[in-house]
C-alpha cells in the first residue's frame, strides 16, 4: 500500500511534491527528492516519454531549468535527487497541463509541472510495484477550483479514473504522464492494468 502525505505549509523548495504557494493542498505517493535505498532500475526505463527519439520540443525552458536547479541546490548533500540532466528532458502533455520529465545522475526522475503548482523526484519504486507513481494538488485547499490529480505511469497501467462523489472522473494519458481534473475531492484512483486486473488506490480525506 502506498503511504499518502498531505502537506498544507509553504517550504524553500519543492521537496516532498510541495507547492510553492502557501494554502495549496498537496497529497502525493512520490518518493521525494531521494530515497535512502539503492534503486536498480531507473523510471525512464518505465516511462513511454523516453522510449523515443527526444526532439527540439522536449528542451525545458531555460527559466524552468534555472529554477529547478536552485530547488535541487537546497536538498541536504545526504539527500539529494544528483544532477539535472537537462540534455535527456522530455515534455509531455496530458490534459491542460505541460509535464516535464528531466532524469538525474542518481537514477531518478524530476518530474515538474509548467504552472509551477508542484513537482518533485522520484525513483522507480511505485512505478514498478503498481504501474503509477502521483501527487494530488487543490490550489484553494479543497474547494470550488478543481482538484487535479497528475503523475506517472508504467506500460502496465492502460486507464486511469478517480471515484468522486458526483462521478468517475478519467484521465488524460499522454507518453506516461496523466492528469485528472476531478470535478470533486476524490475518494479513490481506480488503476486498470493491461493484464485485465484493476488497483484501487484510496486517497485520504483533506484535514478539516
Amino acid at each position: 500500500m502506498n503511504r499518502l502525505k498531505p502537506f498544507r505549509r509553504l517550504l524553500p523548495a519543492l521537496l516532498l511534491g510541495l507547492s510553492a504557494t502557501a494554502g495549496v493542498l498537496i497529497v502525493t505517493n512520490a518518493v521525494a527528492i531521494a530515497s535512502n535505498r539503492a534503486e536498480t532500475q531507473s523510471p525512464t526505463e518505465l516511462v513511454a516519454a523516453f522510449q523515443r527519439e527526444r526532439t527540439a520540443n522536449d528542451a525545458l525552458p531555460t527559466e524552468l531549468a534555472a529554477e529547478w536547479s536552485a530547488v535541487l541546490g537546497q536538498a541536504p548533500a545526504d539527500n539529494s535527487a544528483g544532477v539535472p540532466d537537462y540534455q535527456q528532458s522530455r515534455l509531455a502533455q496530458p490534459g491542460a497541463s505541460r509535464i516535464w520529465l528531466v532524469p538525474t545522475t542518481t537514477r531518478q526522475l524530476c518530474r515538474i509541472r509548467d504552472d509551477r503548482s508542484a513537482g518533485g523526484c522520484i525513483d522507480s519504486s511505485h512505478l514498478a510495484s503498481d504501474g503509477i507513481d502521483w501527487g494530488l494538488v487543490d490550489s484553494d485547499g479543497p474547494g470550488p477550483s478543481p482538484t487535479v490529480i497528475w503523475g506517472l505511469v508504467s506500460s502496465t497501467v492502460s486507464k486511469i479514473s478517480a471515484l468522486t462523489p458526483t462521478g468517475d472522473d478519467v484521465a488524460a494519458l499522454d507518453e506516461g504522464a496523466f492528469e485528472i481534473r476531478a470535478t470533486a475531492f476524490p475518494k479513490a484512483l481506480l488503476v486498470a492494468k493491461t493484464d485485465g486486473t484493476t488497483l484501487r488506490i484510496e486517497v485520504p480525506p483533506p484535514p478539516r
